[in-house]
Formats: C-alpha cells, sequence, structure tokens
C-alpha cells in the first residue's frame, strides 16, 4: 500500500496536467488488477468447493469436440465464467435419450456417433444444466507457457437433471418422507422457464424441472407456427404448461405445452364426428396439409385429399371441419374441411 499512499500524495501536492492525473490513476488501477496466474488458481479453488458440493450450475453449450477420428465418443462443451467444462457425450444425453427410430438398427458405432453428434450440434446456443464431475489442475512443462497452471474440468449434465427431478417430482432432502410429500408440479400448472435445447422445422425439444420433452409446431404456441426456427431458438426460454405427468421410482415423464390457454380443456368438449367452423391458418407443402386454426382455438389437420370440393383452399379461408379424429395428447383434431 506504500506505492498507492506516495501516487495520492503527489496527486494532492503537485499541480499536475489532466493527462498526467489520467495516467496516476491508470497506474492505481492497474495495481488492483489480478494476475491470470491468480484468476486462475481462484479459479481453480472455486469449482472444487462446487465439485465437492455437488452443486448444480448453469452455462451455454459453444463447441461439439470430437478426441480423434478413431474416437466413438466426443465431448460436449459448456462455457461457464469463461471457463471452459467438458462433458462427455454418455454424461450429456440421458440413456433413455430418442435419436430416432432407426438409432438402435444403425449397423455402425460411426453412424450411431453421427447421429449423436448431430444431435448435439442443433444444441449449440443453448443454456444447460451440468454438474462438475471432477476438477484437474496441471502445469506447463514446455512452451511458451512453461511453469504456468492450466485447470481442466469435466462435467456432468445426467447428474445434475436427477437432482433436479429429485427436487421437484421426489422432494429428496426437503422431507423425510418422500411418498407423502405434496408434488412441486402438477398436471395443469405454468413452468415459466422451460429452456429451449434444440429446434428444428416441426418441432421444440425442451428441457422442463428437469425432464426433456418435445412440443410440436401445434403445441409451441396458441397460434400454429409453420416453422419453429422463426419462433423460437436453441437459449430461449419459454412458459409452458403441463398436460401430462408420470412419475416412477426410475424417470419422470412429462408432456408439456406452450398453448398456455389450456387447450386440454377445450379439446375435450370434442367428439368424433363434430363439425365445427374454423379458418385456414398454413398450408404445409411437404405433408400436404392444411392447418385449420377452430373458433376455440384447437387447430385442426386437414389432408388436401380430404377436401370435399377438391378445391385447393387459400390462407384466411373460412370452412367447416368434420371432425374424424382427436389427438389429445398433441392437442389437435384430423378433419376434412369444407370451404363455407
Amino acid at each position: 500500500f506504500g506505492f498507492l499512499e506516495n501516487l495520492l500524495t503527489k496527486l494532492r501536492r503537485r499541480r499536475c496536467t489532466s493527462k498526467q492525473k489520467f495516467g496516476f490513476l491508470k497506474k492505481i488501477e492497474k495495481s488492483f488488477e489480478k494476475s491470470t496466474a491468480e484468476i486462475e488458481a481462484e479459479t481453480y479453488k472455486e469449482l472444487k468447493k462446487y465439485e465437492k458440493n455437488g452443486e448444480v450450475l448453469w452455462g451455454q453449450v459453444y463447441s461439439i469436440d470430437r478426441p480423434d477420428e478413431k474416437s466413438h465418443r466426443f465431448f460436449i462443451s459448456i462455457i461457464y465464467k469463461n471457463t471452459k467444462i467438458s462433458i462427455p457425450d454418455q454424461m450429456y444425453f440421458e440413456s433413455t435419450f430418442d435419436f430416432g427410430r432407426n438409432y438402435e438398427n444403425k449397423m455402425s458405432e460411426e453412424e450411431k456417433l453421427k447421429l449423436r453428434m448431430a444431435m448435439a450440434t442443433y444444441q449449440l446456443g443453448a443454456k444447460v444444466c451440468f454438474c462438475i464431475e471432477k476438477t484437474l489442475r496441471s502445469k506447463y512443462i514446455k512452451g511458451d507457457s512453461k511453469g504456468e497452471y492450466v485447470t481442466t474440468v469435466i462435467g456432468n449434465r445426467t447428474k445434475a437433471m436427477q437432482i433436479i427431478r429429485n427436487i421437484y417430482f421426489y422432494h429428496q432432502g426437503r422431507t423425510k418422507s418422500k411418498d407423502k410429500a405434496p408434488r412441486s408440479i402438477n398436471i395443469g400448472d405454468v413452468i415459466n422457464n422451460a429452456h429451449v435445447l434444440a429446434v428444428r422445422e416441426d418441432s421444440v425439444l425442451i428441457e422442463a424441472c428437469g425432464v426433456e420433452t418435445r412440443l410440436d409446431a401445434y403445441n409451441l404456441n396458441k397460434e400454429f407456427v409453420d416453422n419453429c426456427k422463426k419462433f423460437v431458438s436453441a437459449g430461449d426460454t419459454i412458459p409452458v404448461r403441463v398436460k401430462k405427468l408420470h412419475i416412477n421410482e426410475d424417470n419422470v415423464y412429462l408432456t408439456c405445452s406452450g398453448r398456455l390457454d389450456n387447450v386440454s380443456k377445450m379439446i375435450s368438449t370434442i367428439k368424433r364426428g363434430d363439425v365445427l367452423i374454423g379458418v385456414v391458418d398454413r398450408y404445409n407443402k411437404e405433408k400436404n396439409t392444411y392447418t385449420v386454426i377452430l373458433k376455440n382455438s384447437v387447430p385442426a389437420s386437414c389432408q388436401s385429399y380430404t377436401l370435399r370440393q377438391r378445391i385447393p383452399l387459400a390462407i384466411g379461408d373460412k370452412v367447416y371441419v368434420r371432425v374424424v379424429e382427436v389427438v389429445e395428447d398433441l392437442g389437435f383434431v384430423v378433419g376434412h374441411a369444407t370451404i363455407i
């Protein structure tokens, strides 16, 4: 502190120009700055504390790293407070994660690897939870950084998701008897901060209270979304309503909807054979289907070949829809459209 006292004394006693005063102040500011080694040591100490306590942290996915071409494993890298956290793919994706209907039937491990890496790539920019599995500190023995320490951190996302599920659905640690504990999340509840993990044109993968689930275009928003990528991005948080909830000893299964007006109540009043009025909202060229928003805000899917008059519809047309199927789980109906 003697150095700082001398600088302050000079500022008080000497008549200095503004430029000189600015230079003195910069020296004072610099004296408080921490060296790279000090920052690294503090970060290591902080991360070791998190590792010991098993705390759940949040970071952003910023890269997918494969050690070498022969390896069938890779790392998903997370940024947390300017620190790189590497999560092995087997500690990132849960064993129940669905990579596609043909995943288990793939002939080679290389093809399976490509599917996993493709899904991880979809999640670039997403905010995900993780625990610290291991924090290592080593010293460079050669090169320009010889003698300096570097911190390497291995993370575990599946462990963090289990901890969050335990809090919301099993109440571990909150009460001695978890069977008597009231659930924090129930059907009909709104979860305000569901994390968007990956977005495709026709669906969105979210994580809510430690559970991964998908929203299709019908359930993403009150208005039908023709392309989910135009509505949300990985890294966003959105409110969702719980539609279905199943809890067993091993896992939690959750079905949600971004339609907060609780479509499940309205769709439960619709029966097969009902005729309802709606407005054509979208046309999906690939699936060759029209989406009609009914007056009760429930969406209806009508394939073009079911149109009674065989006349192509236009966006905004008013139509009658005769219901042939009620898909209550997904929050929409299938029907035949007739222009009014």
